[in-house]
């Protein structure tokens, strides 16, 4: 019996200190300060979450803003090619304008709508006609008359136009050719070495 009195009490005695125990934990558990450690861990940790994505997204807009910049400078150099280019559009259309008026009579009319080459100018020149018209030229003898000048061919035409530097548009333009024509006169001369 006295077996059974004591395991009775030493179950009694670990009961009561499993229940003092139990309270302790339950105290540290519900206190003010553990309460408030967990909050600052996590407060801590949705500050470093935070931190990390805010960095994350710092670097997407600044790969952002870089590209934006890479495209507005190419952006702004095709403007100014572009404006290049318009300069030497103009350049050349006052320079043919010039072209036309110093030619004169000697511009080949312009194409119609269903040509697709315009005919040759013809300058007909007789010795006859010269010799009548002019009494200066009658004076000289047939051997010693100047000859006429003679328009240039179409193949000097193009050249003299393109060493000027005039695109093969505005050359085709000119001498009432396709684009195609022009590109090819040029392509023969230059592999010719005829002075292009």
């Amino acid at each position: 019996m006295n077996w059974f009195f004591a395991a009775a009490a030493l179950a009694l005695f670990l009961w009561f200190f499993a229940l003092l125990y139990l309270k302790s934990f339950v105290r540290r558990r519900t206190s003010p300060d553990y309460i408030l450690g967990l909050l600052q861990e996590e407060v801590r940790q949705l500050e470093a979450d935070i931190d990390e994505k805010t960095e994350r997204n710092l670097q997407l807009l600044e790969e952002k803003i870089r590209s934006l910049r890479e495209i507005c400078a190419e952006a702004e150099r095709r403007i100014a090619v572009y404006g290049r280019e318009l300069e030497k559009r103009e350049k050349e259309t006052r320079t043919l304008a010039v072209l036309e008026r110093s030619r004169g009579a000697l511009t080949p009319p312009k194409k119609p709508a269903g040509q697709t080459r315009p005919e040759p100018l013809k300058i007909v020149v007789s010795r006859e006609n010269i010799v009548d018209k002019h009494p200066v030229v009658k004076q000289l003898p047939v051997e010693k008359q100047l000859p006429v000048e003679k328009q240039p061919s179409l193949k000097n035409q193009i050249a003299e136009l393109y060493r000027a530097g005039f695109s093969p548009d505005l050359i085709a333009k000119q001498l009432g050719l396709t684009p195609g024509e022009v590109t090819l006169y040029i392509n023969m001369g230059i592999s010719k070495n005829f002075g292009f």
